[in-house]
């Protein structure tokens, strides 16, 4: 007679597999500190607890159960923007970002409060709540005044304000359905996400437009999910899990509802914010209870594809006629593409393509702006002060940054914080689409 597991038994599997990874991967680390030099927070503090060993060691602490969780341990790990460019040099290949994703689920209480836009973002009704009151701050103009005069911040409320930040001005940048293709060379889902057509509808617009043009034919759903990084990285992994799930159902009906001879295998998930794309690519990573779902996951990351990177080739191979651009744009790479998707120089070789553009890399590209998705609204003060070093860098470059691209929403506003000009790589391109 088969025996189905319970839901404790489950549970008890997985808490017990994710202590043994936890113990192998603290003691992979050699303690070597190569990673120092790299870590934006050890560079902004000096603080050893604030460095990629430093949470290691405090990480193994917890494990072995020679320390016990308290405030300042919980801060030291809470600072960790998660960029991961100390697992990107690390000699030892320790999975740091799934180290310290795992530590905060199993070895750190929850905490609740940490959790509050993660929460909005997890269920379709907040969001809804959410866009409506973005639509009601920017139709009352309320919305430009708070961003101008800082007055949340001022009145105390910096995490609050750095929400503020986050929506955008522009009533402009409504979302717009997909053009007609031109020609039928295929079909790709495009990932929303859970903040896309609230945070990032003119890049998204630029999507449907480029993918039109190109032939393909762009399907997606009404209401996007959301890809759980936000909750991934604060430790809520049941959540996490949740969400996953959901994007990968989703896809799957997508894809049913799509005409193609052999199925819908041949549809790819194009995502245009690589925070998401990071997320969506390491589902396989997450700990899934059973052997079945991380297969499923595997079968997803496979299909899942940044949209530059969909492009490059098929821009190059078409003879489409780019505009020219007689300008000077500068490129950043967020931690998620270089980091993780490990895309670096992807966009200065799609920019490239344009006719007269000068592509520059972004002084200091190999360090972390502040952003780090949820990072701005929950640790406002330290992610200022990292900025302030990436904004100290790149005026010691004598480099005169005046546009710049990103593919990472969060990274696009801290560089407007400072009065820079940032627009995703996409929009570049679309801009200069010849019309038929």
């Amino acid at each position: 007679m088969l025996t189905v597991p319970s839901q404790s038994d489950t549970r008890r599997v997985a808490e017990r597999d994710a202590l043994e990874f936890i113990r192998r991967e603290t003691d992979r680390c050699v303690k070597c500190a190569l990673c120092a030099p790299h870590c934006p927070t050890y560079l902004a503090t000096l603080d050893e607890n604030e460095s990629p060993r430093g949470r290691i060691a405090l990480i193994q602490g917890l494990a072995s159960q020679q320390l016990r969780p308290s405030a300042p341990l919980r801060t030291h790990l809470d600072h960790c923007l998660a960029c991961r460019a100390c697992e990107k040099v690390c000699p030892s290949g320790v999975r740091y970002g799934a180290l310290l994703d795992r530590a905060r689920h199993y070895l750190l209480p929850p905490q609740r409060p940490a959790r509050a836009l993660a929460g909005i973002l997890a269920a379709p009704r907040p969001r809804a709540l959410l866009h409506a009151f973005t639509r009601l701050l920017r139709g009352s103009g309320l919305l430009a005044v708070l961003q101008t005069t800082r007055l949340i911040a001022r009145l105390g409320l910096r995490r609050a304000q750095a929400l503020i930040d986050l929506l955008p001005r522009s009533p402009v940048d409504k979302p717009t359905s997909a053009p007609a293709p031109v020609g039928t060379r295929g079909q790709v889902v495009l990932f929303t996400g859970c903040t896309g057509r609230l945070l990032d509808a003119a890049t998204l617009n630029s999507a449907r437009r480029v993918l039109s043009r190109l032939g393909f034919h762009v399907i997606e759903a009404r209401h996007g999910t959301c890809c759980g990084a936000l909750h991934a990285h604060q430790g809520d992994g049941d959540t996490a899990l949740r969400l996953a799930r959901e994007t990968m159902a989703q896809y799957q009906a997508l894809v049913k509802e799509a005409v193609t001879d052999d199925g819908g295998e041949d549809v790819p998930l194009i995502y245009v914010a690589t925070g998401c794309g990071a997320q969506l690519v390491e589902y396989p990573d997450l700990p899934w209870p059973d052997v079945a779902s991380r297969q499923a996951a595997q079968a997803f990351a496979a299909r899942v594809e940044e949209i530059s990177t969909f492009l490059l080739p098929r821009l190059r191979a078409a003879e489409i006629p780019l505009s020219p651009r007689a300008e000077i744009v500068h490129v950043h790479e967020p931690c998620s593409q270089r980091n993780v998707l490990r895309q670096t120089n992807l966009t200065r070789e799609l920019l490239a393509l344009i006719p007269q553009l000068e592509v520059r890399a972004l002084p200091d590209n190999a360090h972390c702006c502040g952003g780090a998705g949820a990072y701005m609204v929950e640790q406002p003060q330290q992610a200022q002060r990292i900025f302030a070093l990436k904004k100290a860098a790149i005026d010691a470059s004598g480099e005169q940054v005046r546009r710049m691209v990103t593919s990472n929403p969060g990274c696009a506003v801290m560089f407007r914080r400072a009065g820079m000009e940032v627009r995703h790589p996409l929009e570049v391109i679309a801009g200069q689409l010849d019309d038929l």
